[in-house]
């Protein structure tokens, strides 16, 4: 017998109280190819309403981490937890809580109303969750886009404390997320941060990709306390130096970026590395750059302090993708209009651009806002001065 028989055998014959467990041994031992990740789901909804809510949340966790991707699954899962969830005693474990959202991180899939309901019982037990669970929750709950503005603020100022308990990842995670949900509390970004500096040497080049952007989309108010912001983002430039080049196209984009909206235009990264890497890695995924991509590439050249015989190279690049790129999305449109003006770089690609989207037949197939944009940016640009390319 094959030890994936041997596996289908002890989920079959286990009593209701241990499919959970030789569920989750069984995923722990690497057997998750999608045939039997379908099987395992099989089996345990045939009983699905006898399981008890931590069996359920145990059940919920193993499928995460292959993850297994099945709507109907998880929906008919969340509708037993919610069933147990509207019982009077009702009094869930701050491990079943921690289990249940970050599951439902993991798998960019959310019950908006029953993880509500289960993290209302976060704040008023808050000592009983572990900083790393509570880091995750906080990360999940950001990737579902669940905004909690409340709850948010009270984890962050718990997790202040506990920062030194974190692992690298853990703590780019939770500024990632910071980020992205605009936390509003100053003492603890300003706490992560510099938990953060104290631990650049354990961490990736992509980790230190992501703590860039982190902080570039920060709202932080340069006041005294940015100064140690500033240090920060020296040593990130300095590790980045000698750690990025093996990174893809799309990380040094990003990269990119990130600086541009730091308004940090370290000569020796930027012309030195980044853009030559941009350059040297762009012949691997050409073919697969989306418009937005190449639009991205030549927001970031247009936005250079100066423009130099790399950057002019992959200027050419990208332009010639985009008339095989170009689809009817207005704010990208737009965004490339603006781009393209603002180089003042002439090419024929460009004036063919420029050409292909003033068409009244391709603007009608936009939004009458980015219409109008768009028709404004043209205006500009034919009434600007004749465009000079740099030498």
């Amino acid at each position: 017998m094959s030890a994936c028989d041997s596996i289908r055998l002890a989920l079959r014959s286990a009593e209701i109280h241990r499919i959970p467990t030789v569920l989750s041994k069984a995923i722990k031992q690497g057997f998750t190819d999608n045939d039997l990740l379908h099987e395992y789901a099989q089996i345990v909804n045939i009983k699905l309403h006898e399981y008890t809510f931590p069996q359920l949340t145990s059940i919920l966790k193993s499928f995460s981490i292959p993850p297994y991707k099945n709507f109907k699954f998880f929906s008919q899962l969340c509708e037993r937890i919610l069933h147990q969830a509207k019982a009077p005693n009702f009094n869930p474990s701050s491990k079943d809580v921690s289990d249940f959202i970050i599951s439902c991180g993991r798998l960019y899939y959310s019950d908006r109303y029953l993880i509500a309901q289960l993290s209302g019982h976060i704040a008023p037990n808050i000592e009983s969750y572990r900083p790393k669970d509570l880091a995750n929750i906080y990360h999940s709950l950001a990737k579902l886009r669940i905004h909690d503005l409340e709850l948010f603020k009270i984890i962050s100022n718990s997790l202040t404390h506990y920062l030194y308990t974190l692992t690298p990842i853990c703590l780019v995670n939770l500024l990632v997320s910071y980020a992205r949900t605009n936390l509003d509390d100053r003492e603890a970004i300003y706490a992560l941060i510099d938990e953060l500096d104290m631990r650049l040497d354990e961490m990736t080049a992509m980790d230190l990709v992501r703590v860039t952007m982190a902080i570039s989309c920060l709202e932080l108010n340069k006041d005294g306390k940015y100064a140690k912001v500033e240090v920060c983002i020296g040593n990130l430039l300095k590790k980045l130096y000698d750690t990025c080049w093996p990174l893809g196209y799309i990380q040094h984009l990003v990269l990119l970026e990130s600086l541009i909206r730091l308004k940090t235009f370290d000569s020796k990264l930027v012309y030195g590395k980044i853009l030559p890497a941009l350059l040297t890695k762009r012949s691997i995924v050409e073919n697969n750059l989306s418009f937005s991509e190449n639009v991205r590439t030549i927001e970031c050249i247009a936005c250079l302090p100066s423009v130099n015989e790399t950057c002019v190279k992959l200027l050419g690049l990208s332009v010639k993708r985009i008339p095989k790129l170009i689809k009817a999305d207005g704010n990208l449109i737009a965004r490339l209009l603006a781009a393209l003006n603002s180089l003042n770089y002439e090419s024929k690609e460009i004036e063919s651009i420029i050409f292909d989207i003033a068409t009244p037949r391709f603007l009608e197939s936009l939004d009458e806002n980015y219409r109008r944009t768009i028709r404004n940016v043209l205006n500009k640009i034919k009434n600007a001065e004749p465009a000079r390319q740099d030498s």
